[in-house]
């Protein structure tokens, strides 16, 4: 695993409706894990997972949010708590969010995890649409100071080669 230390910038909303973290990830990577296994998608649901800690990330890996999820089983409404970390310096703090300031991030590269055809996936549950999709290649970014948290990324073999053509760093 190689780790790296970079700025980041992280901000919290407090709680918000679910219907918004769909709009601000709209185009973004996510996985979670709720009651029917492992998720990993192009998009959230439209429909809230029952319980669950999700993660979503922009495809270029600049932006990440971690969730957590609030489901009132009597009136079927979901909030979310996220916490919002950009590696980027000139992104913007959301309205309405606190800003903890720059803090260090450690970066680490993850094991790579084989997908279908990349080996033997039969313990875990994995869920990702109809697409066909190679090893992933995971990110755990650690806050460190203010309010720690981990967040965390992945792309596939197909993501690297495209970013790799495009220019930008896998």
């Amino acid at each position: 695993m190689s780790t790296t230390f970079v700025p980041g910038r992280l901000m919290a909303s407090g709680w918000r409706a679910w219907s918004e973290l769909v709009s601000v990830t709209a185009g973004w990577r996510a996985c979670w894990a709720d009651l029917d296994g492992w998720h990993q998608a192009t998009h959230l649901p439209r429909a809230c997972p029952w319980t669950s800690t999700l993660w979503a990330w922009t495809p270029d890996e600049t932006i990440m949010i971690r969730a957590r999820v609030n489901r009132d089983v009597d009136n079927d409404e979901a909030t979310v708590v996220m916490a919002w970390l950009s590696t980027d310096p000139a992104a913007s703090v959301p309205a309405g969010w606190r800003d903890d300031g720059e803090l260090e991030v450690r970066v680490q590269t993850g094991i790579e995890w084989p997908g279908p055809s990349g080996g033997d996936t039969s313990r875990v549950k994995i869920r990702w649409g109809t697409q066909a999709w190679g090893a992933q290649r995971w990110r755990i970014y650690d806050v460190l100071g203010g309010m720690p948290v981990t967040l965390v990324s992945a792309s596939t073999n197909s993501d690297r080669r495209a970013q790799a053509a495009a220019g930008t760093p896998a």
